[in-house]
């Protein structure tokens, strides 16, 4: 029984202490790029046909980016300002990857690149052409970003998530009204 109130001390005591603490100021990885959205890399609709999912680990199974419906031969325009730091082929992927601010690096595949490595470009920039590739054909382009070396949701810097936000911790008992009894 002494175990149980230790424990109920303890956790009765950190929530007062916490709720009125403000809340820690944590940046995501897209903080350090442009505080503007990325344009769309296609023209039309925007449809996105298979989602980010993040790795466990660094070599883990998961889908380090997302696929954007396309049509062969459809422009892929640059999302922001930056350098391209790659236009070539790895492995049998025909691959564009921009350097931007931040240490941020968009990748794009499968695309016939328009452009050449240490050329700048701008946003909205004609940078290549999908083309047929093994990842998912010719109807979708893959689109890759990092950050710090990282792969993250490329959709933080579309703006097709909202960001997480870190609110106060409020007890039960503060919700509803109540005060909080500490001499338990």
């Amino acid at each position: 029984m002494r175990g149980v109130i230790a424990v109920t001390a303890v956790v009765l005591g950190l929530s007062v202490v916490f709720t009125d603490a403000p809340a820690a100021a944590v940046h995501s990885p897209a903080d350090s790029a442009a505080n503007t959205s990325w344009q769309w890399p296609l023209d039309g609709n925007r449809r996105v046909t298979r989602a980010f999912e993040a790795p466990t680990d660094p070599w883990g199974k998961g889908h380090r980016g997302i696929d954007a419906a396309a049509n062969e031969n459809q422009e892929v325009h640059a999302p922001a300002e930056g350098t391209v730091f790659f236009a070539g082929v790895v492995v049998n992927r025909p691959v564009i990857t921009i350097e931007h601010i931040g240490d941020v690096l968009s990748s794009f595949e499968a695309v016939t690149p328009l452009v050449s490595e240490g050329e700048s470009v701008k946003r909205g920039q004609v940078i290549g052409t999908i083309t047929t590739g093994p990842h998912c054909g010719s109807d979708c382009l893959h689109i890759g970003v990092r950050v710090h070396g990282e792969y993250v949701n490329p959709l933080i810097f579309f703006g097709g998530i909202e960001r997480a936000v870190l609110l106060p911790f409020v007890s039960a008992a503060t919700r509803e009204g109540g005060p909080v009894d500490s001499s338990l």
